[in-house]
C-alpha cells in the first residue's frame, strides 16, 4: 500500500495507516518503543498544493496549581489521514498530563502513540483508522497540561507534517502559542439583603464581583440560625461572567433570624460579609367579639365575627367564658369555618342575676381572639303575696 508504514511484531504483522513518516527518525524510534515493533517506512511525493493552517489554541493565562487545555486546530482540509509533530513548552512551568483525541469534521481522531523526548519536549502521532480520508475542520488533539509555577512559557510545535488518505503530503503553515502562568487569586463577591421574606420563605442576594484569575466560579450562599455557623448551603451555580446571584429557600420557621453570606470557589474561595434576617410571625386569624342576645335568667346567646382567616383556608371559632373577668373557665364547642362572617353560640343553664364574661377565639395558623365583654342574666319578676279580701 503506497505511502503506509508497516508495523511487524513477533506475533504477526500488522498495518498501521499513517502517512509518510519515514522522513522522521525520532517516529520510528517513537513507535517502536511504545509499540515494541519494528517499522518500515515508504513515501509517496507531495500533491496538495493549497496550504492549511494548523494552531495551537490555549488561553491566554491560567493560574498555578490549576489545569488547562490547549487544543491543535486545523482549518478545512481534505482527505486527511494521519499527523506527527512535537510540542514543546517550559517544563519549569508546564507539565503535560495527557493527549486526547481530535475532531475533523465530526470524525475522531485518534492519538496512535506518544512519547517524552526530553523535558518539556513530546513527539505525538495522531491516525484515522482505516484509509478514507476525512474533510473538514477541527481539532487534531487536546494537550491537557498542569500549571506548576508562575512564568510565562511558548507551546511551540517542531517536526511536523500532515499526509493525507495516500500517504502523500498535506501543506501546512504551524502556529504556535503562548501562555502565561499568574498567581493563583480568587473571586471576590458581596452579600446584598434577602428579600422575599415570608413567614416560611427567603430569596438570599448577592454578587460575583470578580472572577480572580480563574474562567469561572461556583457561587452559593452559606447560611444558618447562629452568626458565623453556616450549618447550610445552597446548590452552587457555575458563574463565567459577573453578575447578580441569587437562591431561594423555602420551609423556614416563623419569627426566626437566618444569617448568611454569599461564597465562590475558583482559583481559592472569596467570601461575602454576613448578613441576616428575620422571617415573619404567621398570620393568624383574627377575630371581634359582638354584644350578647337573648339574655334571659338562665340563657344567652354569644356574638361574634370572623374577621380574617389569616394565612390558613379555615379557622375554628368557639368562644371563651366564665364569671370572672379574664379567666374563663367554659369554652363553647369550636366551628369550623373557610370563610369570614357572624358566628354565635347558645348558653344554657347560667345562673339569675349573674354576670358572665366571654370572648370569642379563632385558631387557624397561630390563634387569634377578640376582646372582653359581658352580660349579665335577668332576674324573675318580685312576687308578694297579700291578704285576702272581700270575704
Amino acid at each position: 500500500m503506497p505511502g503506509s508504514f508497516k508495523l511487524l511484531s513477533g506475533a504477526g504483522q500488522q498495518m498501521l495507516e499513517v502517512a509518510r513518516w519515514a522522513k522522521y527518525p525520532f517516529l520510528r524510534v517513537l513507535l517502536a518503543s511504545l509499540l515494541a515493533v519494528s517499522v518500515i517506512f515508504t513515501t509517496s511525493p507531495p500533491v496538495q498544493a493549497q496550504a492549511v493552517t494548523v494552531t495551537v489554541n490555549a488561553p491566554a493565562q491560567a493560574a498555578a496549581g490549576s489545569n488547562f487545555t490547549a487544543s491543535v486546530n486545523i482549518t478545512q482540509v481534505t482527505d486527511f489521514d494521519a499527523a506527527v509533530l512535537r510540542v514543546r513548552f517550559d517544563p519549569a512551568i508546564l507539565s503535560l498530563t495527557s493527549v486526547t483525541a481530535g475532531n475533523i469534521g465530526g470524525t475522531t481522531i485518534p492519538i496512535a502513540a506518544t512519547a517524552e523526548k526530553e523535558s518539556g519536549l513530546w513527539g505525538i502521532a495522531a491516525n484515522v483508522p482505516g484509509f478514507p480520508g476525512v474533510t473538514g475542520e477541527g481539532y487534531l488533539m487536546e494537550l491537557h497540561f498542569s500549571a506548576l509555577a508562575t512564568g510565562n512559557s511558548t507551546l511551540g510545535l517542531e517536526y511536523h507534517s500532515l499526509s493525507n488518505n495516500l500517504a502523500q503530503d498535506i501543506p501546512a503553515n504551524w502556529v504556535d502559542d503562548f501562555i502565561t502562568i499568574i498567581a493563583p487569586t480568587p473571586p471576590t463577591v458581596t452579600t446584598s439583603a434577602a428579600s422575599n421574606i415570608t413567614s416560611t420563605t427567603a430569596t438570599l442576594n448577592g454578587s460575583l464581583d470578580s472572577l480572580g484569575s480563574a474562567a469561572s466560579a461556583n457561587v452559593s450562599f452559606q447560611w444558618g440560625t447562629a452568626s458565623g455557623n453556616y450549618s447550610s448551603e445552597t446548590t452552587p451555580v457555575n458563574m463565567t461572567a459577573t453578575g447578580a446571584a441569587s437562591a431561594n429557600l423555602s420551609g423556614l420557621s416563623a419569627n426566626t433570624t437566618y444569617y448568611y453570606r454569599i461564597k465562590a470557589m475558583a482559583d481559592g474561595t472569596g467570601y461575602g460579609s454576613e448578613l441576616s434576617f428575620t422571617t415573619t410571625i404567621t398570620p393568624a386569624p383574627s377575630a371581634s367579639t359582638s354584644a350578647a342576645t337573648a339574655i334571659t335568667n338562665a340563657t344567652a346567646t354569644l356574638n361574634g365575627n370572623l374577621d380574617n382567616l389569616g394565612s390558613a383556608a379555615s379557622a375554628n371559632v368557639s368562644f371563651q367564658w366564665g364569671t370572672a373577668s379574664g379567666f374563663y373557665t367554659s369554652e363553647t364547642t369550636p366551628v369550623n369555618m373557610t370563610n369570614i362572617g357572624a358566628a354565635s353560640a347558645n348558653l344554657t343553664g347560667l345562673a339569675e342575676g349573674m354576670t358572665y364574661y366571654y370572648r370569642i377565639k379563632a385558631v387557624g395558623n397561630g390563634t387569634g381572639y377578640g376582646t372582653e365583654l359581658d352580660f349579665t342574666t335577668t332576674m324573675p319578676p318580685a312576687v308578694v303575696t297579700s291578704a285576702a279580701s272581700n270575704i
